[in-house]
């Protein structure tokens, strides 16, 4: 990206210059269905009646920071409808399945942590 600013800058036409500095904001992630924030995560939405469907994202979030940070954690969608849009927004019933979600997460959490200290 630096490369073709710097570029676009040299155009013959163009008459500017360009100062720039690049700085890492975070760093990215990939969790696996066998990591213990996926496998929580997953059962708890089953319980509540959702199907998990694991994406990739290119963005940054929380999750960066907390993994950076030795926080193992996962980012679960929350049913926001037209995201970072004028227009974003989440329902009260997407906001009560989530309540319900997080209810489970922390029962599973609870199951989860009981398990690996046996």
């Amino acid at each position: 990206m630096v490369d073709r600013v710097h570029e676009a800058a040299n155009l013959p036409d163009c008459d500017c210059d360009v100062d720039m500095s690049v700085q890492r904001t975070f760093s990215g992630y990939r969790l696996s269905p066998a990591d213990t924030p996926v496998r929580v995560a997953f059962a708890a939405l089953r319980q509540c009646g959702y199907e998990p469907e694991p994406v990739r994202s290119g963005g940054g979030s929380d999750a960066n920071a907390l993994i950076t940070q030795g926080f193992p954690t996962v980012n679960l969608a929350n049913g926001t409808e037209r995201p970072h849009e004028p227009g974003e927004r989440v329902s009260v019933v997407a906001l009560e399945g989530m309540f319900d979600v997080a209810l489970a997460l922390l029962a599973q959490a609870a199951v989860s942590a009981a398990d690996e200290a046996r």
